[in-house]
C-alpha cells in the first residue's frame, strides 16, 4: 500500500500545483494523470475483489510516480509563458469557414458511403473484423479517414441550434469511424470536440458534464459489439452479453495497467523495441529507403482473468517496456511533456478555433495514456496537423 499512497498524495500535490499555476485544472498533466488515477484504482478494487482475476503488482506504480514527475518539469516553465489565465479559452471572431468545412466533410463521407456500398461483404457483418478487413484503410483513402475523424471532433465543437448541419456530418462520420472498427479512433475525435466545447464554456463545467464523455464511450463500445455480437451473429441480448459488455469496457479502462503491473513483476518480458516508440517517423524514412515498417504491436500478451488477454501497458509502462532503458523513459517523457505544453501555451494566448483544437487533440490523447502511447500511430500526429495547418490557413 505504500507504493499506492505515494502514488495518489504525488497526484494530489501536482493536480494543486498545476491548479495554482495555471488557474485551470484542464492542463496536460491533469487529464493525464487523473483519467489514469481512477483506472488504476479500478485496476486495483477489482483486482484484489475477483478471485478470477490476477492480483495488482503495486510496486510497479514506482514507473507512473517517476514519469509524472519526469512529466510535471516542464509545466513550471511553461506556466511562466501565458498571458490567458483562467479555465476558458476565448476564440476570436474570425470566420472559421464552416460552410466551407461541411462542404469538404460531405464530399469524404459520400466517398466513404461509396466505399462501402461496394463492398461485396453483407453490410450486416458492419462493425465486425472481417469487414474492417475488407474495407481496408489504406493510401489516399487512409488518410481521407483521418480527415473525417477531424472533421467529426470539429462538428462535435460546433454542435448547436444554429449549426444543425452538424449532426449529419457526426452521424456520417461515424459510420465510416465503425466501419475501421477501432473504438480508440472514435473516442478520441469524440473527446477532442468535447474538450473543445469545455474550454471555451460552449458546455458548462459540471458534473453532469464531466460525467457524460465516459457515458458517451460506453455507449461506444456499446454499439461497437452489439453491431458484432447482436447483429453481425444475428444473437439476442442477454444479461451475457451486458456482463460481457461491462467486462471489456473495464479491460479498456483499467486492463494496461494491471497488464504493466504483472509484466514489471516479472521482469518485462518485451523484446526491446525502442524504435516503436517513434514509428511513424522511422516508417517515413523506410518508406523511402525501402525498409521494412516498424512494428508498434506488443507481442507479448498477458493473461487477466475474466478480464480476458492484454498487450498494451499505458504511456509510461510503454516508454518503459519498448526501449528497456529509464534513459529512453526519461528522454521520452520531458519530449512529450514539452510538445504538449507548447501547443497548450500556443493555444491559450492564441484566439484561433483550429489552434484550440490542436490543444484538445493533445489533450485528448493525454486521457487516452491509461490505455498506451497512442502517438506510436500515424493517426493523432495527422490529426494535429490537420488542425494546425486550418489554424494557419483560415
Amino acid at each position: 500500500m505504500f507504493y499506492l499512497l505515494i502514488f495518489l498524495l504525488e497526484i494530489v500535490f501536482l493536480a494543486y500545483s498545476e491548479k495554482k499555476r495555471w488557474n485551470s485544472l484542464v492542463t496536460p498533466l491533469n487529464m493525464m494523470m487523473l483519467p489514469n488515477a481512477v483506472a488504476v484504482i479500478i485496476a486495483i478494487v477489482y483486482s484484489f475483489s475477483n478471485q478470477y482475476v490476477p492480483n495488482f503488482y503495486l510496486p510497479s506504480l514506482i514507473v507512473w510516480i517517476l514519469g509524472l514527475f519526469v512529466f510535471s518539469l516542464p509545466s513550471f516553465y511553461f506556466s511562466s509563458l501565458t498571458q490567458n489565465g483562467g479555465f476558458n479559452i476565448v476564440i476570436g471572431p474570425k470566420d472559421d469557414h464552416y460552410k466551407l468545412l461541411n462542404i469538404i466533410a460531405t464530399i469524404c463521407i459520400l466517398i466513404s458511403f461509396v466505399k462501402l456500398r461496394s463492398l461485396s461483404s453483407s453490410l450486416e457483418q458492419f462493425g465486425t473484423d472481417d469487414f474492417a478487413d475488407e474495407y481496408q484503410v489504406k493510401g489516399l483513402f487512409a488518410h481521407m479517414s483521418v480527415f473525417i475523424c477531424a472533421i467529426f471532433a470539429y462538428s462535435i465543437y460546433k454542435l448547436d441550434r444554429c449549426h444543425l448541419y452538424s449532426i449529419f456530418v457526426v452521424i456520417g462520420s461515424l459510420i465510416g469511424m465503425y466501419a475501421i472498427g477501432t473504438k480508440s479512433w472514435i473516442v478520441a475525435p469524440l473527446l477532442i470536440g468535447y474538450y473543445g466545447r469545455f474550454l471555451t464554456g460552449k458546455t458548462a463545467f459540471n458534473f453532469k458534464n464531466v460525467a457524460l464523455p465516459g457515458i458517451l464511450i460506453f455507449g461506444i463500445f456499446f454499439l461497437s459489439y452489439f453491431l458484432i455480437m447482436v447483429i453481425a451473429s444475428t444473437s439476442e441480448m442477454s444479461f451475457d452479453f451486458m456482463v460481457f459488455i461491462i467486462e471489456h469496457f473495464i479491460d479498456y479502462f483499467s486492463g494496461a495497467n494491471l497488464a504493466f503491473s504483472l509484466d514489471y513483476q516479472k521482469g518485462i518480458l518485451e523484446p526491446e523495441m525502442g524504435d516503436a516508440l517513434v514509428a511513424p517517423f522511422v516508417n517515413i524514412v523506410h518508406l523511402f529507403t525501402n525498409e521494412p515498417y516498424v512494428n508498434t504491436i506488443n507481442p507479448i500478451y498477458w493473461d487477466i482473468g475474466d478480464l480476458g488477454e492484454n498487450n498494451v501497458r499505458t504511456v509510461f509502462g510503454a516508454f518503459l517496456c519498448y526501449s528497456h532503458s529509464y534513459f529512453v523513459f526519461v528522454v521520452m517523457s520531458l519530449l512529450y511533456s514539452i510538445i504538449t505544453y507548447t501547443i497548450y501555451v500556443k493555444s491559450r494566448n492564441s484566439r484561433s478555433l483550429f489552434m484550440l483544437m490542436a490543444n484538445c487533440t493533445c489533450l485528448a490523447f493525454l486521457t487516452l495514456s491509461f490505455f498506451d502511447f497512442y502517438w506510436m500511430n500515424l493517426t493523432p500526429y495527422e490529426i494535429l496537423a490537420i488542425f494546425i495547418i486550418l489554424s494557419i490557413l483560415l
